[in-house]
């Protein structure tokens, strides 16, 4: 396979770095060696608990214990050169990560929790596997180094779900666009290309960047390529929305001339821009830290970074962020948190149980045997295990819904019908075309000679294609841009007359119901916008892959044991709703409309399958079902609402009816925002520690 990807939105991208330069956290291997309390029990090292620890520990008197299930990764390949993370490539040359082996890759299964959904009835029955980190670094570990946030109306979603403000009545802003735009800044350190370099002018009249929407002092660095495939810039050519490069013809012929062409795409020059929809030109990094992934990556001492020099640091608890030591950060990783203990815990109790402490064990337990060690928390215990894991643990801690939690033999303690409710992830589609014939690549992974060459330029000067990502062509576009007026009539029209929850699981709680309703509603209202986005296409040389961005369908996570070492039932209800299979149809549908065009088919773009099986809607419909798969944004469990709709914490992240004990992770987001998730997760931790540091002034 020839690794180029023709760019409509060049992504924004995580990569790492790594040397040898100590930590400045104390990593303890020992349970025996953790302390009898601490200020702050964080749960779960991964992608937002290490932010919100590095934050809380800045304090250097406030003792932070980081909790994780999983080990340290190794720095291997696939987690830390881009074009091997996302590409599947052997570990090629000798550098400092790579051992050469094929087989390397399937290594990243040591570092996934390796959990799988329950079996869909509208995906042809199949069990789905649903990726998510088990390493320090959580799922930063495993994702595709995507970095990306979605537009303005997404956020501003967050606060339709949270009680209105009590004295102006009007919609909660706390998580507004505005007011998380300073927490995704701050996250961030931003390196601007040069736009002197030879490979950035073959891109930079379509794509620019700006400032004010970056940050250019946080712990995730990332930036600009320095190498772009020879067939991407041609194939970019034939697709790129701009009229100097396509013809007004040819965008006619792709969408409809009954639309004005300045009304088809609102294009920015920033992915970051807040009215981030439609198509956007950016790139993919060069280098930057697959941040918190290992607790010591960043940048070489010996050189510059590739673009710019690199002025910030790029981890949040490393050098050169974290410059000098923080004895109050402790990490202990291979060990699981096992129940979350609580204070005044009788369900009957007139006053609210606090949490105190945490128990947790080896990760290599057993629901039948476990060796558990006690911790205490002498401020606060935040969750940052995940979507998958965090109700998980407040279920079996007798956090949650009575009926789920007494079918599994847990006592309750809080009664909290959302915990594990509401679980809302993205599902994709794929179609499979030739190979282009258009211009031979400057190399081929084919030729060991060249590709071991390739290897060494980026191991010794980060530049090259191994900078680059084999999936970094995306277009987030709404339906009016991709459909014609008679699909969306009758999409909106079975929104609008269905029953706002007569596809919910019958086992839905009644306050998750009416959350829902309102979900359903916002929903059905944007599906004539076009300031969000409604389908992510992802678009390479051969395969195109279509994303519903705002399923309706929804689903669970239920304990049915009490043990965390006994996995959740996981039903993310893929389809359950007919509006999503009709999503997921206009999409896929698109896709061959790109496909169609007398560009595409002149340089050989023609889909060789599902080809002649699928051509009727009920053969589509037959072909989705049996071939719909995650894309891994695990959201929602856990929402942030209020009580009334299904809501397990408050705008500030507090769960309702315990004191001492808030979630900070994905399972917060009730509105999964048209966008991959990991820029996203970083600003809910950093809004999140800002949140728990004012509160405990």
């Amino acid at each position: 396979m020839i690794y180029s990807i023709v760019n409509l939105f060049f992504l924004l991208l995580v990569i790492p770095f790594t040397t040898s330069t100590p930590t400045t956290y104390t990593l303890i291997s020992d349970p025996k060696n953790v302390l009898p309390s601490y200020d702050y029990i964080v749960v779960g090292g991964g992608t937002s608990g290490l932010v919100v620890a590095s934050r809380l520990s800045d304090d250097r008197n406030t003792t932070v214990l980081v909790i994780e299930s999983g080990p340290f990764h190794k720095n291997e390949d696939w987690v830390e050169i881009p074009l091997i993370t996302t590409g599947n490539l052997a570990a090629l040359g000798n550098g400092p990560r790579g051992s050469g082996r094929a087989f390397d890759f399937l290594l990243r299964f040591f570092y996934d929790a390796n959990l799988t959904s329950l079996p869909q009835p509208l995906l042809s029955n199949r069990s789905i596997g649903l990726p998510a980190g088990h390493v320090i670094g959580g799922s930063s570990v495993l994702n595709g180094m995507v970095f990306m946030r979605g537009n303005k109306l997404d956020y501003d979603r967050f606060g339709d779900f949270l009680p209105s403000d009590s004295e102006s009545k009007s919609k909660d802003q706390n998580w507004s666009w505005e007011n998380l735009l300073p927490f995704f800044k701050k996250s961030e350190h931003f390196t601007a290309p040069d736009a002197d370099e030879e490979e950035v002018k073959k891109w930079s009249a379509g794509v620019g960047w700006n400032g004010n929407f970056h940050g250019d002092s946080g712990g995730v660095q990332y930036g600009f390529p320095r190498f772009v495939w020879p067939s991407t810039g041609e194939v970019f050519y034939f697709l790129c929305l701009f009229d100097l490069i396509i013809s007004q013809h040819t965008l006619q012929q792709l969408f409809y001339p009954q639309s004005p062409l300045e009304t088809l795409f609102t294009y920015r020059s920033d992915q970051s821009h807040q009215d981030r929809s439609s198509v956007h030109s950016n790139l993919s990094t060069t280098f930057s830290s697959q941040t918190l992934s290992s607790g010591s990556p960043h940048p070489p001492s010996s050189s510059p970074c590739p673009l710019t020099t690199i002025l910030k640091p790029v981890s949040f608890i490393s050098p050169p962020f974290s410059s000098s030591p923080k004895p109050n950060l402790h990490i202990l990783p291979s060990f699981t948190a096992t129940r979350i203990l609580l204070s005044n815990s009788s369900y009957n109790s007139q006053q609210s149980p606090r949490a105190t402490g945490v128990s947790f064990a080896a990760s290599n337990s057993s629901s039948t045997s476990v060796k558990e060690f006690t911790v205490q928390a002498r401020n606060e215990v935040i969750v940052s295990a995940g979507t998958l894991r965090t109700p998980q643990l407040l279920q079996v801690s007798g956090i949650g819904g009575r009926a789920v939690l007494e079918a599994a033999g847990v006592d309750v303690k809080v009664e909290l019908e959302g915990v594990g409710e509401g679980y809302v992830d993205h599902g994709f589609v794929i179609s499979v075309g030739s190979e282009p014939n258009i211009a031979v690549q400057t190399g081929n992974f084919s030729n060991a000679t060249w590709a071991a060459e390739m290897r060494k330029l980026y191991d010794e000067k980060k530049e090259g294609p191994f900078t680059t990502a084999s999936g970094n062509t995306i277009a987030f576009l709404p339906f009016k841009n991709i459909t014609d007026n008679q699909t969306i009539s009758t999409l909106t029209s079975m929104a609008t007359t269905q029953s706002a929850t007569q596809y919910l699981d019958p086992s839905t709680p009644p306050s998750v119901r009416k959350g829902y309703a309102l979900y359903h509603s916002l929903l059905t209202q944007d599906l004539l916008s076009t300031a969000t986005a409604h389908i992510e296409f992802i678009v390479g040389d051969t395969v195109q892959i279509a994303c519903v961005q705002h399923p309706y369908s929804r689903g669970w996570i239920r304990i049915n044991h009490t043990s965390v070492f006994s996995p959740p039932l996981i039903n993310p209800r893929y389809l359950t709703n007919p509006l999503d299979i009709l999503q997921m149809e206009i999409g896929f549908n698109y896709t061959r409309t790109l496909r169609a065009t007398s560009e595409l088919k002149s340089i050989g773009m023609v889909e060789v399958y599902p080809g002649e099986s699928a051509q009727t809607k009920a053969q589509i419909e037959e072909y989705i079902k049996g071939g719909v798969q995650t894309i891994n944004h695990h959201a929602g469990s856990a929402g942030m609402a209020a009580r009334e709709l299904g809501g397990v914490v408050d705008r500030r992240l507090r769960v309702y009816g315990v004191r001492g004990l808030r979630v900070v992770d994905a399972s917060t987001v009730v509105w999964l925002p048209a966008a991959h998730l990991q820029a996203t997760v970083y600003a809910v931790a950093e809004k999140g520690a800002s949140m728990i540091l004012e509160d405990n002034k």
